[in-house]
């Protein structure tokens, strides 16, 4: 790109808004490199020449047009292209990287159980860093998301709160899970006790629910462990 003929823009648009502290913020170009930018010693990129035009209430694109000849132009717009197209293919990799935990289409009652459990899953409502994942939770296949809904582990769970499971970890091992207890879907925290295992909910107001393994085993099913919550703000 013709650097000096657009160096000469920047400086009389520039000189245009004030001084260059007013300049820098009108612009969002930080001072000290609006300064050499101007010095000609810092990069006029096209994303600084737009914050520059935009300050001053123009087109950058029609201010490069004319200021520019046709064979320049030609040139400038072909190495934005370049960038432009560069940048387009840097997102998708980044997105590529990214991957979400399957959700299952019910929530997980927090309260008196009154969700019918499902086993269908469907998109999660998070993406996360494939990278991430698996340093923190290794096998990552076995995971998915579950909503609360209700109030019986409130405060460390709300009402719209996201649970990651872990669908691989089916004991009765204490510790927060979700759990079908019949047909009914909830997340409790689990405490065994030899043959007995209590469902026990954080808010006081609910009892614990008592199940007699040697008896009645089937009709508790552990769904998965909690691995990680996210809360509502």
């Amino acid at each position: 790109m013709p650097d000096q003929a657009i160096l000469h823009w920047a400086r009389d648009v520039v000189g245009g808004l004030g001084t260059q502290k007013e300049a820098a913020e009108r612009t969002g170009i930080p001072y000290a490199t609006l300064q050499r930018i101007l010095a000609g010693t810092s990069p006029l990129t096209f994303e600084r020449i737009e914050k520059i035009a935009e300050a001053a209430g123009v087109s950058a694109q029609g201010s490069l047009a004319s200021i520019l000849s046709a064979e320049q132009l030609e040139t400038a717009q072909g190495g934005l292209s370049r960038i432009a197209s560069r940048a387009r293919q840097a997102a998708v990799e980044a997105r590529s990287s990214m991957m979400e935990i399957p959700a299952l289409r019910v929530k997980a009652a927090a309260g008196d159980g009154s969700i019918i459990w499902g086993a269908e899953v469907g998109p999660g409502p998070f993406l996360f860093a494939e990278d991430w994942l698996r340093r923190s939770f290794g096998t990552i296949n076995s995971l998915r998301m579950v909503q609360v809904s209700g109030d019986s582990q409130l405060p460390d769970l709300s009402d719209g709160d996201w649970v990651a499971i872990d669908t691989a970890k089916t004991k009765f091992e204490n510790g927060l899970a979700v759990v079908r207890l019949d047909d009914c879907l909830m997340i409790k925290r689990l405490q065994r006790e030899g043959h007995f295992l209590q469902l026990m909910s954080r808010n006081a107001i609910y009892a614990p629910i008592v199940i007699d393994l040697s008896k009645e085993q089937e009709r508790v099913q552990v769904i998965g462990k909690s691995v990680f919550t996210f809360k509502s703000l």
